[in-house]
């Protein structure tokens, strides 16, 4: 198993992970997510997010198949007077097939876009993690990371 960037040739295989992934969100929040209506907008869309100067899509290839993918990019911090300026790192999405999941896919990754930050000097990564996803939170969890904050949302009656 070895990551990777992600080249043109791999854009239908990483669609197929990410709307697996995907899938995975819309049941787990309906209200927000929902299944994308046109496929070839979704093959537009990580074809374009392989040109990015300040962003990357890695693979994981066991053996000539895709298994996993990470989208990871440099963000700067909003310019407001109380906050510090700083860029960081980003992860964007990150998304595993089923049949390597509980394999070290995920950390394989996750370790390759660190990399991939590091070699831009960039020395903090966020991410965002959606609290129906306790697997993910774990899983991110056990690689040290940490809550910065809580996104909080409610409905609100007619």
């Amino acid at each position: 198993m070895k990551a990777r960037q992600a080249v043109r040739r791999d854009v239908a295989a990483i669609n197929e992970l990410a709307l697996e992934a995907h899938a995975f969100h819309v049941k787990g929040v309906p209200g927000v997510f929902r299944m994308p209506t046109s496929g070839p907008a979704n093959l537009r869309y990580w074809a374009s997010a392989l040109k990015g100067r300040n962003t990357a899509v890695l693979v994981a290839e066991d053996d000539g198949r895709l298994a996993g993918y990470v989208q990871v990019g440099i963000r700067d911090a909003m310019r407001l007077p109380v906050l510090k300026r700083r860029r960081f790192g980003y992860v964007s999405n990150l998304g595993v097939g089923r049949r390597w999941r509980r394999r070290g896919v995920g950390r394989l990754l996750m370790q390759a876009a660190h990399q991939w930050l590091r070699q831009r000097h960039i020395r903090e990564i966020e991410l965002n993690v959606w609290s129906f996803n306790r697997g993910a939170l774990r899983f991110y969890e056990r690689l040290g990371y940490r809550f910065l904050s809580h996104r909080m949302g409610k409905g609100l009656a007619r």
